[in-house]
């Protein structure tokens, strides 16, 4: 079971602006940058960006805080942009549109995905980049005798 996410979506070009995302959206983007625009470390600046990048995330607000299937904030992105399939479209011959989850998982590091929220992806037409984060046996675990095989799959509890 998925215990946290966080859902992006992200747009990318060789040719396009962000503004022009804005624009064709109407959404505020949480970050954006521009195609040569200088890429600035903590420590160093490094070289210029090679492609435009627009990024949305929805407000925490809208992610349902009790939700148990680590999916909440995809649901809440999906929500956002669900009217946006026609806009995104008309972006895609000189943008790339992508929408990223990640979440942390338990260790047998399953997760399930609503039929629902699937065919709702599918309407947007986006790519779906994932990352599943799978947690580690904490001490608590050890106390209790849960020991990690190092081959996937289930934990294999110990006998004391």
């Amino acid at each position: 079971m998925a215990r946290w996410s966080i859902a992006t979506l992200s747009i990318y070009s060789d040719t396009g602006t962000s503004a022009h995302v804005s624009a064709m959206l109407g959404l505020v983007p949480k970050s954006t940058h521009e195609k040569g625009d200088r890429h600035i470390g903590k420590t160093q600046e490094f070289a210029p960006y090679k492609r435009s990048m627009w990024s949305y995330e929805p407000d925490k607000s809208k992610i349902e805080p009790n939700d148990t299937t680590g999916f909440a904030a995809l649901r809440a992105l999906v929500a956002d942009i669900r009217d946006l399939s026609g806009p995104l479209a008309a972006l895609r011959p000189r943008y790339d549109t992508i929408i990223r989850w990640s979440g942390e998982v338990s260790a047998q590091g399953g997760f399930e995905i609503e039929a629902k929220l699937m065919a709702d992806l599918g309407t947007l037409g986006c790519d779906l980049y994932g990352t599943a984060y799978t947690e580690f046996a904490s001490e608590a675990d050890d106390e209790e005798g849960v020991v990690m095989d190092d081959q996937p799959g289930p934990p294999i509890s110990a006998t004391k």
